[in-house]
């Protein structure tokens, strides 16, 4: 029972965020300076990976509300998002108030430029900033959609659970096929 209240609070934030105005979100921070090494190494990582050319119609994951940006950077999340790094769009709990909890599992939804129903794994690497040998990965073959109130077509999206083991400020750096992004999100 708890598990489909998960996945219907899932499909509900991600159905809102399709249709929301989002611009009135905060803007998306930078890395601060001694968490630059780590940031430029993963930038750096995602300029090597492959990239394939965006689809000639973006869904409406990727409308101009969406804080962040569509080059291969490391952003910031806040609050509840979304926020879109390279090929990813996430949302769910990302920071501030709204933000994971250390040792709470937290919700957070990943949806790709290049969305299936058969997308390949979302593999997500997770660094402490403070503490960059505290590292945690996951990943995931399980894939939701929700029905797109813009084109009416199903929008596909990874619906994850993370649990990160302390408080502090987090890199991840997320990839499915040539899909690539890179997150910055407070923990309390």
């Amino acid at each position: 029972m708890e598990r489909a209240r998960a996945a219907v609070l899932i499909l509900i934030v991600v159905h809102g965020v399709l249709g929301e105005d989002l611009s009135g979100q905060a803007p998306v921070a930078g890395p601060r300076a001694d968490e630059a090494p780590l940031v430029a190494q993963a930038e750096s990582e995602g300029a090597k990976q492959s990239r394939l050319d965006p689809p000639a119609t973006l869904g409406a994951n990727f409308r101009t509300e969406v804080t962040g940006t569509s080059e291969r950077k490391c952003v910031e999340g806040h609050e509840v998002g979304p926020v879109r790094s390279g090929e990813f769009v996430i949302g769910g709990q990302l920071g501030g108030r709204k933000g994971a909890v250390a040792g709470t599992p937290a919700k957070i939804w990943w949806a790709t430029l290049h969305s299936s129903s058969a997308m390949p794994t979302l593999i997500v690497r997770m660094r402490n900033l403070a503490a960059p040998g505290d590292t945690v990965s996951i990943a995931s073959n399980r894939i939701g959609f929700v029905k797109s109130s813009v084109t009416g077509e199903n929008d596909y999206f990874f619906p994850n659970v993370i649990t990160f083991p302390r408080a502090g400020r987090w890199l991840l750096v997320a990839s499915s096929g040539s899909n690539w992004g890179c997150f910055i999100l407070g923990v309390r």
